[in-house]
């Protein structure tokens, strides 16, 4: 089920190119995430949607040499979780799940939630965090769960 603004796009396991076809003209970020192991990242080295850098696209464009080189995550964990509607239990698809620390509320990293209401942060340093959740329609959750990861 496609998700509004999202496009999931695979990579060649062989060369690591990727292509994202028939793209409406808009501004957009791009988010690129091997998963466990590696730390995710947007275009251009940014770490957190607030920071990533917006990309253009107008009719007809073919924009080339996008590229990420994305750091094996050492001594780290992962947050892993559901964002459901609480009245039917249904997922929240595109919900903006933010990972403050703990002590200070800085933006550690942002991630949006798939389709089926799921999310992982991954090659999360020890240390103590607090999730932010907020999506468009529903009431934005604040830090107040503290969750600690050890090396």
């Amino acid at each position: 089920m496609p998700v509004a603004g999202v496009a999931a796009v695979q990579t060649d396991s062989n060369t690591g190119n990727f292509f994202i076809n028939n793209i409406p003209t808009g501004d957009y970020k791009l988010y690129f995430s091997a998963g466990p192991g590696y730390q995710s990242e947007f275009y251009n080295d940014q770490t957190n949607f607030n920071t990533a850098q917006l990309l253009t696209v107008n009719s007809g464009d073919n924009i080339n040499s996008i590229n990420a080189v994305l750091t094996a995550a050492l001594n780290t964990g992962s947050i892993v979780g559901h964002v459901a509607n609480a009245s039917n239990s249904q997922p929240v698809a595109n919900a903006m799940v933010e990972l403050l620390d703990a002590t200070n509320s800085t933006v550690f990293a942002t991630i949006f939630t798939i389709f089926t209401g799921d999310f992982q942060i991954s090659a999360v340093p020890p240390g103590s965090y607090r999730l932010r959740i907020s999506a468009s329609g529903y009431r934005t959750i604040a830090p107040v769960t503290q969750y600690l990861i050890q090396s």
